[in-house]
């Protein structure tokens, strides 16, 4: 399933039947607001900013979600996943769901498997807060999803 929304509205394209999630989705799309400005906030006192010039940026912006399903594949080269690549925006929150692993990120030209712990969010630093930051908050230099059982 895969789905995209902004606050208080729906794809158009989405089926009817979609709809009756919608008040889960706006529901968990508030919260992660929430977390993602409170970050923010710590964040911006780390590295001697004052937290309204950092907040003020992102506060009422649209957000998306996006809900992947990516299905254990035991077979490396039919493996289903995302090119390597830094995220545009401020902060990305990832929630894993299941047991199928497969995020990593590239530290000095190596990858590394991030271990994703079940219900806990990982959060990465976009392009856009790494420069506001100039470069103090670094974003990744890449990540990418391959995901094997």
């Amino acid at each position: 399933m895969f789905i995209i929304t902004f606050k208080a509205y729906i794809c158009p394209f989405i089926n009817l039947k979609y709809l009756k999630i919608r008040h889960s989705i706006d529901a968990y799309s508030s919260e992660t607001e929430n977390i993602g400005l409170c970050l923010l906030q710590f964040m911006a006192k780390a590295v001697g900013v004052e937290p309204k010039s950092l907040l003020s940026v992102f506060e009422g912006q649209a957000r998306g979600l996006r809900m992947n399903y990516y299905p254990p594949c035991l077979k490396a080269d039919k493996v289903l996943g995302l090119s390597p690549h830094t995220d545009p925006g401020g902060l990305t929150l990832l929630l894993q769901v299941n047991d199928v692993q497969g995020l990593q990120i590239n530290k000095d030209g190596k990858w590394f498997s991030v271990n994703a712990l079940n219900g806990a969010l990982i959060v990465n630093i976009g392009d856009t807060l790494e420069v506001m930051t100039n470069p103090v908050l670094g974003a990744i230099v890449s990540y990418r999803c391959n995901f094997m059982s």
